[in-house]
């Protein structure tokens, strides 16, 4: 029998649909924030305890916060209910991307050639 393994992504989404930042879904869950970072970033497990104060925060039962192999399709809406689904980002013309210059690209004229600033 395979461990659970947390749903990362939509654990993060439910958060920011929630409207809650880091610092503010820590002090409702009752830990500090580097740990729910951890958590979402992965460099850190979560304890069955852990997984129960975060689905009570996020009013959801904690088995839908993990992945499951077994998930069959009918399962998807009801988990992802309350879900923001963000609009796709606009093409980027050619034209805007050779016409302007970013920080990187800029360099100061060096002092020692004498050039004028």
């Amino acid at each position: 029998m395979t461990t659970p393994t947390l749903n990362r992504a939509l654990l993060r989404r439910l958060r920011v649909c929630a409207g809650l930042s880091v610092t503010a879904f820590a002090r409702q869950v009752g830990c500090h924030k580097g740990t729910v970072s951890a958590i979402e970033h992965g460099h850190r497990g979560i304890s069955p305890e852990m997984l129960t104060r975060f689905a009570q925060v996020l009013d959801r039962r904690p088995e839908e916060l993990l992945l499951d192999a077994t998930l069959d399709a009918p399962q998807i809406p009801q988990i992802a209910s309350g879900l923001t689904v963000l609009a796709p980002r606009a093409p980027v013309r050619d034209a805007d991307v050779h016409n302007t210059r970013s920080f990187v690209d800029y360099r100061p004229p060096s002092r020692r050639t004498g050039a004028r600033v």
